[in-house]
């Protein structure tokens, strides 16, 4: 499921793999 990770530490995604 493509879906946009809103949880981004220090503009790093830390769940989603594709982070838009």
């Amino acid at each position: 499921m493509v879906k946009v990770s809103m949880l981004r530490y220090e503009g790093v995604c830390v769940t989603e793999p594709f982070c838009l």
